[in-house]
Order: structure tokens, then C-alpha cells, then sequence
């Protein structure tokens, strides 16, 4: 990177002031009327009429119930975060004119001074690690490189919250935009990939319905934006993966043309420059391939995607005066999304995560338009859409963070009670996540929570159901490992009767022909507990895992990769076992069949050097039953 010029502290002063006075210049001139919701959400509204564009977004009645002096009060927080700058950046002014001591001769230094010294004086200061190069790309060096200065600085982040605020606003109004212009792209993009206009509309509403809400590799007004343009966050390999991962749900005689061009095009733009679309495409294409039982080729791609985001800085914190709100939130959205994807390969697969630290940005995001929108299952033109399902905002934004937040505490479990090497203390671990696990459900939103004792007759959509069952799940694998204590065991076998109760409603609900990857690795999961259930004699495990048994059995026909998680459990079974009457299935699950995969977690862990106090249930106000909590007190 290119040195800075030094400036004089006269000349860096005079800066300062300058840039006050244009700050100050191009303040806003008179104060616009702000509607009741764009108050209440803290958002800075255009005064529209008769509906201002936030309230459009939202699909809210815009009410200008009276002129309030937010503008004005906005205003003055603004001008105060002004003149604080400008304090902070005189006094720093001033703070480098000093003199500085005069330098000494060199002299020996103990071992022991110096300690002292790293001690009094504590780690040194955060270093910038995202960089810019000559191309205008983002990309990464650690301060040990030997690419970068190690002691170039950033500019401090002074973003108030006001221009919080305003980015907020700004990503929402461009979303709303993006979704009133996907029409025209939908052209561009059926002349990209030489496949009629309404195959690609229709491929591309099946992932945005089924398969986008999970993990959100894609943020989508850019994508849709920049399909019609030819921009920067488009690229025909994400298109034709997108397409091509739809197929496992409809269209399936597109599957291998689609895959023939991924192919072609992945080869092509690997050696171009990495870019953000080609970790996306990369991560879809990890996610098809496993369903598909290609498990090495889905192993493979998912750990080049997370090389290619590891060199362009996604797990490191932006400097925002060279990068867009636009390009954070997609930066973060996508750093998260890769992290939360490696644990749900790593527990797939009984492998140890690729990313075993969870990423530097915070989990605020500030384009939440996708989060108020309304969610309708979509079948295809050649399905049979669900007329009666009601109209169900799809809260993808708030459920996609609590995902991210419940994947940090999985990667605990993994890396606690998977990896091979026994903890310190296990009793202090299986503690301290059954607290975290306890508190992530606490202040899960209510929106996003399922009640297990009174499932309602029409679940919200695939994506809620895969975060509660995948909580649940989670369960499961904090307390299998030491099954023979009888309190883990109730754990596991209460968290398997709560899947197994999500699962019955899904069907009920959508049918079992599109079910989200993270559902089929929790079905067998859960279905593991039943057969254990099952051979230590529980009546009526026999039903239950003759149902998990059927479920498996259609996602077999979209994902393949499922069988050998349906061998592991039929060869598990006693051939001596008396077999009951044949469960009535739903016609649905013999209709549709579904994706997904799933393979053994992890081989078990002994009991050894653990109390009977270590393992309590879970609380009192968990879907878990309370009878046992009294019994191991802490």
C-alpha cells in the first residue's frame, strides 16, 4: 500500500477545521415532518405522501399523526457529534506537536524487565488487518505479513448513531427498489444462462422460498441489482448455481445441463480475481453436492470458499471510509453465513470445523427489509401451492442471527466434546454451555419460538422450524456423549420427542418433499436417540422411529446422500426385535419426497471424570421437563 503523507500538526489542525466547515455546510436546511412508524423505528423518513418509503417497505399505514421536533433534536445530536470530532482530533493534533524525549543509548535489557515490561504495558493496540490493493480489492494480511507495514493505521470509526440510522435507512429504500426492478433482471438473467425466462423466475422463487432463508449466502437486492447491470456482486457462475440447486426441488431434468455449466464457468473463474460471488457460488455448491451424496466434492468446495473469504478479510472488521454500508452488510452477512454453514458440514460429517473461531464483526444488521416481508410457500407452476396457509411475515433476519448465535455454541460443543482430547474439567463445560444454551432460548425472540407441548396446526415457515429443531438437536449432542448418566439420558430422549413433534407438524404443514438441510441432519440425530430408546425396550419407540424411519425415506429422492444415514440406523437395529403393526403415514410423505443429508455425528465420549452434579437438566422454564433439576443441584 502507498504510504501517507505526513502532515504538519498546523497543517492536520487545519484539516480538521476544514472538514467541520463542509460538514457543517452541507447540513440539512430545514426540518422534514417524520410519520409515527419512522419515529418509533428510529429511522429517518422522507415525509412522503400520502406513504413514505420506509412504511412502503414495511407494508405499514404511513400515519402523520403530528409534527414532532425529532428533526431538530436529530439535528443537535449530529451537530454534537460534530463539534466532539473535532475536540478528539485537536487534542490528538496537539498531543503529537509535543516534543518527543530524547532517545537513549542502547543498554542490555534482563529477561525479567523485559516480562515486566510486556506485562505493565499489556498487548499492543488492535491493527488494521482488511487492506485495500492496487485493484480497489479487499484483502487480508495478518500484522505478522510480510505484504503490509506492520504498523499502518486506520481511521477510527466515529459512525454516530444517527448515521447508523441513515445507512439503515438508505439499505432499505435501495431494497425496496431492487425488489420493484427483479422483473426487468429476470430478462437479463434468462439471457445469461440460455434457459427460458419463466424456468429462471421459477428456479430462482424456489430458492429465495426454500432454501435463501436458512443461511443466507446472497444478499439479494445486490444480486437482483446488479443481474440486470452486470455489476460487481453478479456473476453467471452464482446465477447458474442458484438455478442448479433449485433442481433438487423442481426442474430436476435441468440438474445435469445446469451442472455441466457450473462446472465450465468454476473453472474459469478461479483463476480470475476472488471475488464475493464466487465464495457464494462456492458455499451453494458445497451445500448441492453433499446433498447429493458427493460428500469429498461438497467437503472440498466448502473449504476453498472459506480460503477465498479468509484473503478477502470477511472475518475481520471494514474500515467504513473505504467501504460502503452496502459492502458491510454484505461482507458481514456472508462472514456469518460461511461460519454458521462450516458447523452444520462439521456436524454432517463428524469432521472438526474449518473455521474454529466465530468471525470479528458484530451481528448487527442494518437492512432488516426481509424481515417484515410476507412469506408464502411456493410449489412451482407445476406444484400444488398451500391457498390456505396464511400470510406470515418471514422474520429471516432476526432468525438468521439467532442461527449465527446458536452455531458459536455448537462450535463449543464440537470442539469441547468431539474433538478427541479430553477436557480439563467436563463437568465445568457441559455446565457452562447447558447456560449458554439456556440463555440463547430465554432471549429467543417470541416470533421465532415453537412450543413443543401445543404444536399449532399450521407451523411458520421451514426456516423457524429448522432453528427451534436445530436447538433442540443441539441438546442432543451436549448430553449423548454420557448417555448412561439417567439425567442425560432424559435430556436426549425429551429432545428427541420435541423433534420428533416439530417434524410431525412440518409434515402436516408443507409436506416432507422441501426440507431444509439443517431438519434431515436433526431427524436423524433424534432418530439415533430412539433407537437406543428403542433397544433398551421403550414402548412406543418402535412407531417413533419407524416415522423418522419413512421421513428419511422420501428426502431420499431430492437428496440422495441420506442412505447411508438410513443404513446406519436399519443395520442398528435388532433383526430379533418384534415388529409392530405398520404405522400409517400421511399420503403426503409417500408423495414428496425430500433433500437432505445425514451421517453419524461423532463417535461417544466415556463417562470418565464426571460427577453426577454435572449434568442437570437444563431450567425450569425449558421445554424440558423440570423433574430432574432438584436431583443435581450445582
Amino acid at each position: 500500500m502507498a504510504s501517507r503523507p505526513t502532515l504538519s500538526p498546523r497543517d492536520r489542525l487545519s484539516s480538521v477545521s476544514s472538514s467541520a466547515t463542509a460538514r457543517k455546510r452541507h447540513r440539512r436546511s430545514g426540518y422534514i415532518l417524520t410519520c409515527a412508524n419512522c419515529r418509533r423505528r428510529k429511522t429517518r423518513c422522507d415525509g412522503g405522501q400520502p406513504s413514505c418509503l420506509i412504511c412502503q417497505a414495511y407494508h405499514d399505514e404511513c400515519c402523520y399523526d403530528k409534527a414532532p421536533p425529532m428533526s431538530q433534536i436529530t439535528w443537535m445530536a449530529k451537530r454534537l457529534q460534530e463539534l466532539e470530532l473535532l475536540v478528539s482530533d485537536s487534542r490528538s493534533v496537539i498531543d503529537s506537536a509535543e516534543t518527543p524525549a530524547p532517545k537513549l543509548a542502547p543498554s542490555p535489557v534482563s529477561p525479567e524487565s523485559t516480562s515486566n515490561s510486556v506485562e505493565a504495558q499489556g498487548p499492543a493496540p488492535e491493527l488494521p488487518d482488511l487492506n485495500v490493493d492496487a485493484n480497489g480489492r479487499y484483502i487480508y494480511y495478518g500484522s505478522t505479513s510480510a505484504l503490509e507495514h506492520p504498523f499502518s493505521e486506520v481511521d477510527a470509526d466515529h459512525s454516530s448513531e444517527y448515521e447508523k440510522s441513515e445507512a439503515r435507512t438508505n439499505l432499505v429504500t435501495s431494497a425496496l427498489h431492487s425488489r420493484r426492478m427483479e422483473e426487468i433482471s429476470l430478462g437479463n438473467a434468462a439471457l445469461r444462462v440460455d434457459i427460458p425466462r419463466e424456468l429462471v423466475d421459477q428456479l430462482l422463487n424456489t430458492h429465495w422460498t426454500w432454501i435463501h432463508p436458512v443461511f443466507m449466502f446472497i444478499y439479494r437486492p445486490a444480486f437482483m441489482r446488479d443481474m440486470g447491470s452486470g455489476g460487481k456482486y453478479f456473476s453467471q457462475l452464482l446465477l447458474s448455481v442458484m438455478c442448479c440447486h433449485s433442481t433438487r426441488f423442481t426442474k430436476k431434468e435441468l440438474a445435469a445441463q445446469l451442472l455441466m455449466r457450473v462446472h465450465l464457468l468454476l473453472g474459469e473463474q478461479i483463476q480470475d480475481n476472488i471475488s464475493i460471488p464466487t465464495v457464494q457460488a462456492l458455499l451453494q455448491l458445497s451445500a448441492r453436492q453433499v446433498g447429493q451424496g458427493a460428500v469429498s466434492q461438497g467437503w472440498l468446495y466448502s473449504g476453498i470458499a472459506f480460503r477465498m473469504a479468509i484473503d478477502l478479510g470477511l472475518f475481520n472488521k471494514t474500515d467504513p471510509t473505504t467501504c460502503s454500508a452496502e459492502d458491510r452488510e454484505i461482507r458481514k452477512r456472508l462472514a456469518w453465513s460461511c461460519f454458521s454453514w462450516d458447523k452444520a458440514m462439521s456436524l454432517y460429517l463428524g469432521r472438526m470445523p474449518a473455521l474454529r473461531e466465530p468471525p470479528m464483526v458484530d451481528l448487527t444488521l442494518l437492512d432488516d427489509f426481509a424481515e417484515h416481508e410476507l412469506w408464502q410457500p411456493y410449489y412451482g407452476a407445476d406444484g400444488d401451492s398451500l391457498k390456505n396457509y396464511p400470510e406470515t411475515p418471514c422474520y429471516t433476519v432476526s432468525c438468521f442471527i439467532s442461527l449465527c448465535r446458536l452455531s458459536v455454541i455448537i462450535n463449543d460443543i464440537i470442539l469441547g466434546l468431539y474433538s478427541g482430547r479430553k477436557p480439563e474439567n467436563v463437568g465445568t463445560l457441559v455446565r457452562n454451555i447447558r447456560h449458554q444454551l439456556e440463555l440463547w432460548w430465554v432471549t429467543l425472540p417470541a416470533h421465532l419460538r415453537i412450543d413443543t407441548s401445543n404444536i399449532p396446526a399450521i407451523l411458520p415457515p421451514p426456516h423457524i422450524i429448522s432453528l427451534n429443531i436445530f436447538y433442540h438437536t443441539s441438546i442432543i449432542l451436549l448430553h449423548r456423549p454420557f448417555r448412561s448418566a439417567p439425567d442425560c439420558r432424559t435430556n436426549c430422549r425429551q429432545a428427541s420427542q420435541a423433534v420428533e413433534s416439530i417434524v410431525v407438524g412440518y409434515g402436516n404443514t408443507f409436506g416432507f418433499n422441501r426440507i431444509p438441510y439443517l431438519m434431515s441432519y436433526c431427524i436423524y440425530t433424534a432418530a439415533t436417540i430412539v433407537m437406543e430408546d428403542l433397544k433398551d425396550g421403550f414402548s412406543g419407540d418402535r412407531e417413533r422411529i419407524e416415522m423418522f424411519l419413512e421421513a428419511l425415506e422420501c428426502a431420499k429422492v431430492s437428496c440422495p446422500g441420506i442412505q447411508q444415514s438410513i443404513d446406519i440406523i436399519r443395520r442398528n437395529l435388532s433383526p430379533t426385535m418384534p415388529t409392530s403393526n405398520p404405522v400409517m403415514i400421511p399420503s403426503y410423505i409417500q408423495a414428496h419426497p425430500v433433500m437432505d443429508p445425514s451421517i453419524p455425528t461423532f463417535p461417544f465420549l466415556s463417562m470418565e471424570g464426571m460427577a453426577a452434579g454435572d449434568y442437570g437438566m437444563l431450567s425450569s422454564n425449558q421445554p424440558y421437563f423440570a423433574t430432574f433439576t432438584n436431583s443435581f443441584q450445582e
